[in-house]
């Protein structure tokens, strides 16, 4: 089971799984549309319902379940599509009602179907019943071997046990309190204790033990409230929404948030006057430019296309040519001939080296291309591949934003050798009151210019469409453990909620992260985190009972260096 891999069969496996195991009651409830003429489809009606027992787990509202002997819990949700395009999202609060939210992927997400019943709610004064506006209302609920039954949500609360129905209010998803006599309670509370007796054995919270002290924080338990909101036209409001996701990397997420805010004030206004600056990103492999473009962008709903460099041709030649990367864009954007979206250009900096570059010599093509496009009056005729052309509608640039990134290495002409050759650093002073050679302080590369870049190789051209330069520092273990253990999506964090919705519970010992991220190859930045902790739980989700104490799976060092085969150890 990979619940958090977002890959869309193994979500449907995940779905499968809960909906068999959710219950289908031993009683009817009856529905009574109440201000419908009898002999239609408004006749009393009873029906059996599936019912899911919730809880509040550390302000988490879980579903339980057992299935195949084995009990789960998990982060609930429920979805609703009440057209073609659009889905909503919900979650419950603490009172049982309907929140709507936006899709979180550590969240399980029930998907609710309309049944055929429909009922009067309303409320009681004395003895009259009084209908809310609207009724009768649809009851929704899920489908179950085939047969859309209505869903009970079902909690023990300080008044007792309650049961909750889902009925369809207007466009949205509401809840109501279902009315249960005294025999049905019973039968209902005799479930709940047999089923609420399995819970000892088995912990829902999702956990992850690290080092104490100020350097490393505790990642607190996984938080599946809604993401939280963002005032896009405050710089410091994007970077604490950043924070969450990109540990470290302070400047250049201020950098990227203060450019971001300009552009979507922009997007918010269509006043084309406004700024839109391009961006270029300097850093290494692993450290986040991606990351921080992309959550940006899906948070915003803009539409985002990444893209590397190394591996596209140029026009009227055979491959995939680098403009084909808008009629990905194409659909995105509704048939708008200047659409507002991020475009990542990435490794830009492999066009500067025309002999090495993409591996053809494109080089420079490739960047004459880029510099069309970054332009305000930039404009795409249509795109295809090779001679292959398709005539398309054209497309206007000068609402995109551009972003671009490189890690500028080389051996003696690097980005960083270039910008301490200019300043000197390294080279001995000659005459009186010399001291030895001029030392370098902190990162150079926050020095650089845009002189530095057009020595490296990009056409000055190019380098003028992109005025705002951002730098991402090298990670180093520290900030590796950080990613491991407070980043929302730290592969431990995932991997131990995973364990939870199998039904154990992951204990991470305090060494753990500090051996993965040293395991990790400086080279790849935080790139080889998720492929280390793919192998090293891939031996505990094979086989879980191998490793299990009871219900508890304790993954100290040993164990880590036992299981990690694919990387170097250490000692």
């Amino acid at each position: 089971m990979a619940f958090f891999s977002r890959q869309n069969r193994e979500e449907i496996s995940n779905l499968e799984r809960v909906l068999s195991g959710i219950p289908v009651s031993t009683f009817n409830l009856n529905y009574n549309p109440n201000n419908i003429k009898v002999g239609t489809e408004g006749e009393n009606r009873s029906s059996p319902v599936c019912l899911l027992y919730v809880e509040n787990v550390d302000q988490i509202i879980r579903g339980f379940i057992q299935a195949r002997e084995e009990f789960f819990s998990f982060p609930l949700g429920f979805s609703n599509k009440p057209n073609f395009l659009g889905t909503q999202y919900y979650l419950l609060n603490e009172e049982g009602n309907f929140v709507p939210t936006q899709k979180n992927n550590d969240v399980l997400y029930l998907p609710l179907r309309k049944t055929p019943i429909k009922c009067a709610i309303g409320q009681r004064q004395g003895e009259r019943f009084i209908p809310s506006d609207g009724s009768p209302f649809t009851i929704m609920g899920v489908e179950k071997d085939n047969t859309l039954l209505p869903l009970a949500i079902v909690s023990e609360t300080d008044d007792g046990l309650t049961a909750k129905g889902l009925y369809l209010n207007g466009r949205n998803v509401s809840s109501y309190d279902c009315i249960l006599g005294k025999e049905k309670k019973e039968q209902l509370r005799e479930w709940t204790q047999r089923f609420v007796s399995l819970r000892p054995s088995v912990s829902p919270k999702s956990q992850i033990v690290v080092p104490e002290g100020n350097a490393i924080r505790g990642a607190p338990n996984l938080n599946l409230s809604p993401d939280p909101e963002v005032d896009w036209e405050d710089a410091k409001s994007i970077v604490r929404y950043l924070d969450a996701t990109v540990i470290g990397q302070g400047e250049a997420k201020i950098t990227v948030a203060t450019t971001f805010c300009s552009y979507m004030t922009r997007v918010r206004t269509g006043n084309q006057d406004l700024p839109s600056d391009n961006i270029l990103l300097v850093g290494g492999t692993g450290t986040g430019k991606t990351l921080m473009l992309s959550t940006l962008a899906k948070k915003a709903q803009i539409p985002f296309i990444s893209v590397k460099l190394t591996d596209k041709s140029s026009e009227g030649y055979k491959g995939e040519n680098l403009s084909s990367v808008f009629e990905r864009l194409r659909p995105l954007v509704n048939g708008e001939e200047a659409p507002y979206g991020l475009i990542f250009f990435d490794e830009i900096d492999k066009l500067a080296k025309d002999d090495v570059g993409t591996g053809r010599g494109f080089g420079n093509l490739l960047m004459n291309q880029l510099i069309g496009w970054l332009d305000p009056e930039g404009v795409i005729m249509g795109s295809g591949d090779g001679v292959q052309k398709e005539a398309r509608s054209p497309l206007y640039t000068r609402n995109l934003l551009f972003a671009t990134a490189g890690a500028f290495s080389g051996n003696g002409d690097s980005l960083l050798d270039i910008i301490a050759k200019r300043k000197k650093i390294g080279q001995k002073s000659i005459g009186f009151g010399s001291n030895g050679p001029t030392k370098a302080s902190g990162n150079l590369l926050y020095d650089v210019r845009p002189e530095d870049v057009i020595q490296y190789g990009v056409k000055p051209e190019l380098v003028g469409r992109l005025p705002i330069i951002a730098v991402l520092d090298p990670l180093t273990v520290d900030d590796k453990i950080r990613i491991l253990t407070e980043s929302k999506r730290s592969a431990l964090r995932m991997y131990t909620n995973l364990m939870a919705l199998k039904g154990y519970e992951l204990q991470i010992g305090p060494e753990v992260p500090r051996y993965i991220a040293e395991v990790a190859p400086v080279e790849t930045g935080a790139r080889a985190l998720n492929a280390i902790c793919g192998d090293l739980f891939a031996e505990l989700i094979f086989d879980p009972k191998q490793y299990a104490h009871g219900k508890i799976i304790k993954v100290d060092l040993s164990l880590a260096r036992q299981l990690i085969n694919h990387y170097g150890k250490i000692d």
